[in-house]
């Protein structure tokens, strides 16, 4: 089996990782009020699994809301509190990579 074929065998998801909407971009805290800033994090989010279609798409986050919101948009979620963005996202491709996925 060359790499090609083998890459097409084995399913592939995108990793998406979502802090909680009421922390979101907190740079633009000078423009933009915490619920503007909040549904700007949850439209950027929602952009992002719909460009990642028709590939899985699973949810990384340590938030109840955005759990409950991922879910609702159809991703798999996967809940990491307390571990930061980088040990979050490392946690959730090594659970991607036990369900299956590359």
């Amino acid at each position: 089996m060359d790499s090609a074929e083998r890459s097409q065998s084995v399913p592939v998801a995108v990793l998406i990782p979502v802090k909680s909407f009421r922390s979101a971009k907190g740079r633009l805290s000078g423009t933009f009020s915490p619920g503007e800033r909040a549904t700007l994090a949850r439209a950027m989010a929602a952009h992002v699994i719909g460009c990642a279609a028709p590939l899985t798409v699973a949810v990384v986050c340590d938030d109840v809301a955005v759990a409950a919101w991922a879910a609702h948009h159809g991703a798999l979620v996967l809940q990491e509190p307390g571990r930061g963005l980088n040990g979050a996202v490392a946690a959730g491709v090594e659970q991607l990579r036990e369900l299956g996925f590359r």
